[in-house]
């Protein structure tokens, strides 16, 4: 005998917000010949593509919404790009490392020579090199990249060459002037997000209990204006909303899985909202220009509570080849409203996504990932879809999503499948 239990969904009361927004789902998926091994796109709100070829000098293309090539480049001594942004000024921001005299830095940019690690800004229109210059930090990757709309860069690192302090983010001006330099003893820039005024937002991850998460606000000229610390969460992911509230994405300190995203106002003087998601690895969040938020992240059980799903746990309609998660593990996609409240919470095909540029509107997103069966990086468009009812089937026991054999016992979880206490069948 086959024993059956069947678990509600933790749906949240909230009906006007259910009515006005439809769930989305996987429309399509996008092949590209990009190689997972050059570094994630940069995707305009045009639909033109940013990205690298890497090999022994990175080229640096674009392409438009067609497919067609509008430019390539290769900087000059440049070794390795570490990340690409394309910043809101509609330029394209290259940051990695470089050999000392062959790198050519631009006339009036902050140091000609250096040891390494360089920045340079280039017209994101036909790619000519606008100013490079060689920078003293040492640099993680696109998390710790910003610009802002003024077009100003920054950067935030693990260390500062030439010294011993951990923690190092640095401001350049629209010619590659330095504007400032702040060596501060933390363990290294999780993120930085920079507002329309020049101010920057520097998000500090805590590692473990004995060391507080910080997220600061510097004004223009690097002097902090507002801190706010965190001792049980661990700050990962930053992102500014329209008006300039920052927003992080947090996980435990001692649970991955037990996520947060949380909203401040600008001046970091309150909490605007602050909304626990549990049940999944949630490590990428995109805004969009009315405040809704949009995470992609994974999960290996049937246990994530599901809200309007649009796509079960294992997706046979969609071809194995697009599937890019890990063997065990399976994409959820979440959005929250503007005011932090649980739209919608499901599993989705293709995904997750190991990490991710992408265009979020308030009726549809595309967001690129990678497809490891291609080892090639691939886009999803997100939009409306038809709501499932059944969304998973597990282990009873485990609620871990894999094969069931004959006579095991076995939990089905979905939307509107249940009363709302369980029964045994």
């Amino acid at each position: 005998m086959l024993l059956v239990k069947l678990l509600p969904v933790c749906m949240l009361m909230l009906p006007a917000l259910a009515a006005n927004s439809s769930p989305w789902g996987v429309q399509s998926i996008r092949q590209t010949n990009i190689q997972s091994s050059d570094l994630l796109p940069q995707v305009s709100p045009e639909g033109d593509l940013y990205f690298t070829v890497t090999g022994q000098a990175a080229t640096i293309s674009k392409e438009n919404a067609a497919g067609n090539l509008v430019f390539a480049v290769q900087i000059p001594g440049e070794t390795e790009v570490e990340a690409i942004l394309l910043g809101p000024d509609g330029n394209l921001y290259v940051s990695g490392y470089a050999t000392p005299g062959v790198f050519v830095a631009t006339p009036g940019a902050y140091e000609a020579s250096g040891t390494g690690p360089f920045l340079c800004k280039l017209s994101g229109a036909d790619g000519h090199v606008m100013f490079c210059t060689f920078v003293d930090v040492v640099f993680p990757g696109n998390e710790g990249f910003a610009a802002d709309p003024l077009g100003n860069t920054y950067i935030g690192g693990a260390d500062c060459l030439g010294g011993s302090a951990h923690g190092c983010v640095e401001k350049f001006n629209t010619t590659g002037g330095l504007v400032y330099h702040l060596a501060m003893q933390v363990g290294y820039i999780a993120a930085i997000a920079a507002d329309a005024a020049g101010n920057a937002f520097v998000a500090v991850p805590g590692y473990n209990l004995a060391l507080s998460s910080s997220l600061l606000k510097l004004d223009p000229a690097g002097q902090q204006l507002a801190m706010v610390t965190d001792a049980a969460n661990n700050f990962n992911w930053l992102s500014l909303d329209s008006a300039g509230n920052p927003q992080i994405l947090m996980w435990s300190m001692n649970d991955i899985t037990a996520a947060r995203v949380r909203r401040y106002r600008a001046d970091l003087s309150a909490i605007i909202f602050d909304t626990g998601l549990n049940g999944s690895q949630l490590y990428n969040m995109l805004l969009d220009s009315s405040g809704g938020t949009l995470l992609f992240g994974g999960t290996d059980s049937a246990g994530v509570a599901q809200v309007h799903p649009t796509a079960a746990c294992a997706v046979q309609s969609v071809p194995e080849a697009y599937l890019s998660a890990p063997a065990g593990t399976h994409g959820v996609m979440v959005r929250l409203d503007s005011t932090g409240q649980l739209l919608q919470s499901t599993f989705v095909p293709a995904l997750p996504i190991v990490s991710f540029s992408g265009i979020v509107q308030t009726d549809s997103a595309t967001v690129w990932f990678e497809d490891t069966s291609t080892y090639n990086y691939a886009s999803a468009t997100l939009g409306p879809a038809t709501e499932i009812q059944l969304g998973c089937l597990a282990n009873a026991a485990s609620f871990r999503i894999g094969a069931v054999s004959p006579e095991e016992i076995v939990s089905l979880t979905g939307s509107n499948i249940g009363p709302d206490e369980p029964v045994i069948g």
